[in-house]
């Protein structure tokens, strides 16, 4: 939190100023902009895992394909800009579950499926039915990961590429907060992973 708090007020002490072009202006207006926005998409994660952790879930009949078309106009935008297909295939329709725990969970693993992938690529979202329960699929043929960045990638606030994270809006909370979900689900979670190959979650 400390890191775009100080970028804040360091742009609004040069804003305060006044001796800076118009040009500088717009930048420092934007740029606080940004980090607000990163700030308050962090401090509402920060308190969905809370909320996770402590709330109870009522399982019911969700539609998988409803969850599907809410979170495809949330990407739109991102898939659109990476030219990134999302490709459904779902062996069962309705499962138990929770449809807003549904929602930030398979939100969270497609937004860093597409972080992750090349332009022009695809991410695949399956769903099946089995014998003790449902098997979900995130797959995507991006950047991949290393063995050790792999066992530290569900702790809270690591981010693989800082870099990137970073100018995109991840927090490194995005798998803790699937994790939270899929152990109050009675659930497991499994991660795998290539470097320069993909993942699949």
């Amino acid at each position: 939190l400390r890191t775009p708090l100080t970028s804040i007020y360091g742009y609004a002490q040069l804003l305060q100023m006044g001796n800076i072009s118009e040009e500088e202006t717009y930048e420092g207006l934007e740029y606080i902009m940004k980090e607000s926005k990163r700030l308050n998409k962090m401090s509402g994660e920060m308190l969905s895992m809370r909320l996770l952790e402590r709330s109870c879930t009522d399982f019911v009949k969700v539609n998988l394909n409803k969850v599907a078309l809410h979170i495809r106009r949330i990407l739109a935008e991102t898939l659109e800009n990476k030219q990134i297909e999302l490709v459904e295939s779902f062996q069962t329709e309705e499962c138990q579950g929770n449809e807003e725990e549904f929602i930030i969970l398979f939100r969270n693993l497609l937004e860093n499926a597409v972080r992750a992938s090349r332009e022009k690529s695809i991410v695949e979202w399956t769903a099946e039915q089995q014998e003790n329960g449902y098997l979900f699929k995130v797959k995507d043929y991006g950047i991949g990961m290393e063995k050790e960045e792999l066992e530290k990638v569900k702790d809270a606030f690591y981010r693989i590429d800082k870099g990137r994270s970073r100018s995109e809006g991840g927090a490194g909370l995005g798998l803790s907060i699937v994790d939270t979900i899929v152990k109050k689900w009675n659930g497991k979670l499994w991660i795998e992973s290539v470097k320069d190959v993909g993942t699949t979650v």
